[in-house]
């Protein structure tokens, strides 16, 4: 039996719709093939996920224009912050993060340390080596004859302290400032430089001499010098009358010879009576309170009146 031209078509259309079938199914399998491509990386190009968020730290998806917009206010926003600080949610922790905290906390010990500074009462030197550099405190030796220079209350700063990179325990020193807490006037500085060999080593202190505290004759070396002048003045007053009743009596003084003078009558080898007179080197130098005169060699020289300066007057009654 043949098949019918019914049969024929129906064949022929059942393959047309399986080609047709086929070629769409070939069709999706290119274009899943195109469509199938792996995410974009930062060394790789891929599909990216766009992302509008401001948090994550995904690399493989790109920031919207929305993002990007927080991402700048927020910038500028912190931006302005940073002028002033003013606006800090949080300022102790602002200073920790800078390392300013210890700072903030010194200064403040430091104002309330004008007001209550601490009381130190050193007994040894070692007390004073140990104090740190910057120490401000009230201070007073706690036995007498301890290490401070005074038993007064003074103020005490530790200026300076000896360089020790060798660790050596022995090795000591430093510099300390002192003011008397009654009287400004009276003020030391202390410095000891103790390398480590040296036996009981101490500060040395150097009083300070001012407009407060002026120095007597004895903190200078002129103790002796003083003791000759007051010497001289008492002595001057004590003398009694030298009678000249020759020019021998005024060679034979040795150079230096200070005396009340005056003529013993008939004598008039003084020009006038009632002065003080005085050799030096070949000269005889005699003076008034108003008036000098001077003669070289008396043996030989009139007097020359000198223009009078300011006396020592004579002792009462020698006039």
């Amino acid at each position: 039996m043949f098949p019918t031209v019914r049969q024929k078509q129906l064949a022929n259309r059942t393959l047309w719709l399986k080609k047709r079938l086929e070629d769409a199914n070939n069709a999706l399998a290119e274009h899943e093939k195109s469509r199938n491509h792996p995410d974009a990386t930062l060394t790789a190009k891929g599909f990216v996920r766009l992302y509008s968020g401001v948090t994550s730290l995904d690399e493989t998806m790109a920031a919207t224009p929305k993002a990007v917009k927080i991402a700048m206010d927020n910038a500028n926003e912190r931006l302005a912050k940073a002028c002033n600080l003013a606006d800090l949610q949080s300022v102790p922790l602002a200073l920790t993060n800078l390392t300013l905290a210890n700072v903030k906390k010194a200064v403040e010990d430091t104002q309330i340390g004008l007001s209550k500074l601490p009381t130190f009462r050193p007994e040894t030197e070692d007390d004073l080596d140990a104090l740190p550099v910057g120490f401000i405190g009230e201070c007073k030796n706690k036995t007498p004859g301890g290490p401070l220079p005074t038993e007064l209350w003074c103020y005490i700063q530790k200026t300076g302290n000896l360089d020790n990179y060798s660790g050596n325990p022995k090795r000591k020193g430093g510099t300390i400032r002192l003011v008397c807490i009654h009287n400004a006037g009276e003020t030391w500085t202390g410095a000891k430089f103790d390398d480590g060999t040296t036996e009981g080593k101490r500060y040395e202190w150097s009083r300070d001499f001012s407009t407060l505290n002026k120095p007597k004759p004895e903190d200078v070396g002129l103790a002796a010098t003083k003791k000759a002048i007051d010497d001289t003045q008492t002595g001057l007053a004590a003398q009694s009358v030298m009678w000249i009743t020759s020019a021998d009596d005024l060679s034979n003084l040795p150079s230096g010879a200070r005396r009340f003078a005056s003529n013993k009558a008939p004598a008039t080898v003084l020009p006038t009576a009632g002065y003080f007179s005085w050799k030096s080197w070949q000269s005889v130098i005699q003076r008034t309170v108003v008036a000098s005169w001077q003669r070289v060699t008396p043996e030989t020289s009139g007097w020359g009146h000198v223009t009078p300066f300011p006396m020592m007057p004579p002792s009462p009654g020698y006039s």
